[in-house]
C-alpha cells in the first residue's frame, strides 16, 4: 500500500512538473488600442448671494405723491390736506431684473434652469400682523434657456427676472426677509 501511494505521488509530481514546463504554450497576449476623447466642458459663474432693496415707494406701486383737495383764494375754495396716512394702493408684488445673473463658458447649447429651491423668505419681525411676514419668490423671465454660441473666450451671459410677492404690502421700514435660495443649473449636451 505504501508503494502504491508513493507511485501515485510520484506520478502527480511528474504531471505537475510537465504542466509547469508546458504553461507558456497555453499563455495568450492581447494588444488593445487606447483612445481618449475630449468632450466639451461647461463652467458656470454667478454671485455668492443676492440681496435686494425694496422701498416703501416700490410697495406703493411707485407712487409717492398724493395730490388732493384744492387751494384757490380767488373762489375761497380751500380743502385742508388730510391728516390720514397715504392711500393704501399698495402692491404686494415687486419685480427685480438681474443682468447678468450668471455666465456660462463652453457647452454651446447647454440648458440653463433657474429654480427657487427655497421660495419663501421670512421676516425677522412680525410686521404688525402678529406673525412673521413672508415673501414668495418666483422666476418670471429668463428660465429654461438654451445657451447660444459666443466668440471664443467669451461667456454666454444670462439674465433673469425675479418676482417677490409680499404677504404684507404695508410692512414696516427696516424689516429684513431671509431664507430664500435660488438654484442655477447648467446641463451640457
Amino acid at each position: 500500500m505504501k508503494n502504491k501511494v508513493l507511485v501515485i505521488l510520484a506520478a502527480s509530481a511528474a504531471a505537475l512538473g510537465s504542466a509547469i514546463i508546458a504553461a507558456p504554450a497555453n499563455a495568450q497576449t492581447a494588444n488593445l488600442p487606447v483612445e481618449i476623447q475630449i468632450k466639451p466642458g461647461v463652467f458656470l459663474r454667478t454671485y455668492e448671494s443676492l440681496k435686494f432693496v425694496v422701498s416703501t415707494q416700490d410697495l406703493l406701486g411707485g407712487k409717492s405723491v398724493d395730490q388732493v383737495g384744492k387751494y384757490d383764494e380767488t373762489t375761497g375754495t380751500i380743502t385742508p390736506l388730510p391728516k390720514t396716512a397715504p392711500p393704501t394702493e399698495a402692491t404686494t408684488e415687486v419685480i427685480r431684473t438681474v443682468t447678468p445673473l450668471y455666465q456660462v463658458w463652453g457647452g454651446t447649447g447647454s440648458k440653463v434652469k433657474i429654480t427657487p429651491t427655497k421660495d419663501t423668505l421670512v421676516s425677522s419681525t412680525n410686521g404688525g400682523l402678529g406673525s412673521a411676514d413672508t415673501v414668495v419668490m418666483s422666476v418670471v423671465a429668463g428660465n429654461d434657456i438654451t445657451t447660444t454660441p459666443t466668440p471664443a473666450g467669451t461667456p454666454y451671459e444670462g439674465t433673469a427676472q425675479l418676482k417677490f410677492k409680499f404677504s404684507n404690502g404695508n410692512t414696516s421700514s427696516g424689516t429684513n426677509y431671509t431664507g430664500g435660495q435660488l438654484s442655477i443649473s447648467v446641463v451640457s449636451p
